[in-house]
């Protein structure tokens, strides 16, 4: 599947959680740390199940050291990210201003490529940096001028 219709689709199937986050708290008295606990458990099950139905299941059980950082990472600097998100959108007028801020971690990736691929070529594949990219970040700055100023 096109990478475009992957982003489509996942940005889909995560949209209501931004919204069910503010309706479970306000509503039925849920917090914002349990409603994310709750979407990532059913997240990591389904994963889990995937991974397993597509015959890579033997890969969770190998522990080798890189799996071993990304779940170190994960558990420490994803389980806060998420749950300042999951905050972020109760207490925010508007979830899709938190989205909007929470998107700019995609300037952050395509400012840091360039040098990922310098640095770490063996993990990181080169790729040219073309005008159209500076208005994107043009872009995303202004929108994210605009949301602060609101």
């Amino acid at each position: 599947m096109h990478w475009l219709t992957c982003a489509i689709l996942a940005t889909l199937g995560i949209s209501p959680v931004m919204i069910l986050t503010g309706v479970a708290q306000r509503n039925f008295g849920i917090a914002s740390d349990v409603t994310a606990a709750l979407w990532m458990g059913g997240v990591t099950l389904g994963i889990i199940g995937w991974i397993v139905t597509n015959g890579r299941g033997s890969e969770l059980i190998t522990l080798s050291p890189m799996l071993v950082s990304i779940f170190i990472f994960s558990l420490v600097v994803g389980a806060a990210a998420n749950i300042l998100l999951f905050q972020a959108l109760v207490s925010a007028p508007n979830p899709g201003l938190v989205l909007g801020v929470l998107n700019t971690n995609a300037l952050l990736a395509f400012l840091l490529a360039p040098l990922l691929a310098y640095v770490l070529p063996q993990f990181f594949p080169s790729w040219e940096f073309a005008w159209q990219h500076g208005i994107g970040i043009v872009m995303v700055v202004t929108g994210l001028g605009l949301i602060t100023a609101t």
